[in-house]
C-alpha cells in the first residue's frame, strides 16, 4: 500500500486516490521518480486531487528531487500561453498558496 496513492494520483485517479486516503495513506509518500501525489495532481492539474490531498496532511511546499515545489508544477502545467493561466491554475495557485 506504500505507493497507491502516489500510483493513483500520477495515474490521475480520483477514486484511487480516495480509496487510498481511506487507508490512511502517507499523502508525502515519494515514488521512486521523487514524486509524491500532490506532485501528480499538480502536474494533471487536478483540483479535486490537490484538495483532497492537503486536506490528508499533505505538505504544501513538498519540493521534488529537483526542488520543484507543488506551486511550481501548477504554474508550469497550467500555462495556457506565456504568462496566461487556465482558470483550475489559478485555482490551484491561489489554494497552495493560502496552505504555506
Amino acid at each position: 500500500m506504500n505507493l497507491q496513492l502516489t500510483d493513483a494520483a500520477k495515474q490521475n485517479d480520483l477514486n484511487g486516490v480516495i480509496q487510498a486516503l481511506a487507508l490512511k495513506a502517507d499523502p508525502d509518500i515519494r515514488d521512486s521518480s521523487g514524486l509524491a501525489a500532490i506532485h501528480y495532481a499538480c502536474q494533471h492539474q487536478n483540483l479535486q486531487i490537490l484538495r483532497l490531498l492537503l486536506e490528508a496532511g499533505a505538505a504544501p511546499n513538498l519540493q521534488t528531487s529537483d526542488g520543484h515545489s507543488p506551486l511550481d508544477l501548477t504554474l508550469w502545467h497550467g500555462e495556457i500561453s506565456m504568462g496566461v493561466q487556465s482558470q483550475t491554475s489559478q485555482k490551484m495557485t491561489r489554494l497552495l498558496k493560502l496552505r504555506r
